[in-house]
């Protein structure tokens, strides 16, 4: 069942460039940890990855919808709603944004992977 938003889901602009910028910072810190042949870079709401032998992925915030926009070399683009308990939902899918991102990490390990073994 997808999620629908409720008045409570509702927040407020600074509020959604809070959470927004708080996500969009820990997924550049964790990713800089994590990469081996490639980089994160935040900056003015905008989080590039580039990882060698897979491509480049790019999260936006997008303040007039409130939104974060991914874009992946490997599954496409998406769109995430801040919704109740401040959790990012694409709201297609049903998915939130931290399962998106452990499912991305997979995916991309697994491309990884294959690209070394060539």
């Amino acid at each position: 069942m997808l999620h629908k938003q409720t008045p409570e889901d509702v927040i407020t602009r600074q509020l959604y460039h809070k959470l927004a910028d708080e996500t969009l910072t820990d997924l550049s810190e964790q990713l800089d940890k994590e990469l081996d042949g490639g980089y994160a870079d935040y900056k003015d709401g905008n989080l590039q990855i580039k990882i060698d032998n897979v491509g480049e992925y790019m999260f936006n915030k997008q303040p007039a919808s409130m939104q974060i926009w991914a874009s992946s070399p490997i599954t496409g683009p998406r769109k995430f709603d801040i919704c109740r308990r401040h959790e990012w939902i694409d709201l297609k899918s049903n998915t939130s944004f931290s399962r998106y991102i452990e499912e991305e990490l997979r995916r991309m390990r697994s491309k990884m992977a294959g690209k070394h073994k060539k």
